[in-house]
């Protein structure tokens, strides 16, 4: 019973001056809100225009250029994930072998790599090469 009206008075307090105070402060941040965006946007469109109009001239060249380079880098992104870490007995990595060297290893126990050369088959019959 000691409870309700201490209750009551932070439910009132709250109602009564937190919330008008929460409303007060968003609706002054709208008004500053609305206005750096109508004072920004003009800037921001005045911009985007004025890239569009560079570029639109060269855009041929761009596209040649990126046609051109694409394939080298296609090439190399193919390269890095074709390529799989080597690793010795000891467990250090000594390099790389190529995707066709790994998939023709996919049921061997293990690879050895001794001086680069990977060696299938090595853990199954004790035998290099």
């Amino acid at each position: 019973t000691n409870v309700f009206p201490i209750v009551q008075q932070i439910f009132s307090f709250i109602v009564s001056t937190v919330l008008p105070a929460i409303v007060s402060g968003v609706q002054f941040l709208a008004a500053t809100i609305t206005a750096v965006l109508s004072a920004v946007l003009p800037v921001v469109q005045t911009v985007f225009t004025t890239i569009w109009n560079i570029i639109q001239p060269i855009m041929q060249q761009i596209l040649s250029v990126v046609q051109a380079v694409l394939p080298s880098v296609l090439a190399q992104f193919q390269n890095v994930f074709s390529t799989i870490n080597a690793y010795d007995e000891a467990g250090l990595k000594v390099g790389t072998v190529d995707a066709a060297t790994a998939e023709a290893a996919a049921g061997v126990d293990a690879v050895i790599v001794e001086d680069g050369q990977a060696y299938q088959g090595a853990a199954q019959n004790g035998e290099n090469g």
